[in-house]
């Protein structure tokens, strides 16, 4: 059994469940229209997006922060966060994965 997220994915034999797909050992993942590989290839791309999305949310500087507000710049831990989220970008890009915002 796959289980898979349920946007553009699957073909008729999977059943939704909430945001994922469960699909049957008969099922080779193909979405009507795109060969087995080419659906693997789109789920791998959908997923990392969503990994590299989570983790450029992580690293993104939200609420107060003491330092930041003592100097009224961004503190060297937000810069720090600042700059790998947008490292996170480039490789996104250099893979060619869409990064959900």
């Amino acid at each position: 059994m796959k289980i898979m997220p349920t946007v553009g994915y699957g073909c008729p034999l999977c059943v939704a469940d909430g945001d994922l797909l469960v699909c049957t050992e008969r099922c080779d993942g193909a979405t009507p229209g795109y060969t087995a590989e080419e659906s693997r290839q789109r789920l791998r791309d959908h997923v990392l997006g969503q990994v590299f999305a989570d983790a450029i949310t992580y690293r993104t500087p939200a609420g107060d922060c003491a330092a930041c507000d003592d100097t009224g710049q961004t503190c060297g831990d937000h810069v720090a966060d600042c700059e790998r989220a947008a490292a996170y970008l480039r490789l996104a890009a250099g893979l060619g994965i869409t990064v959900p915002r």
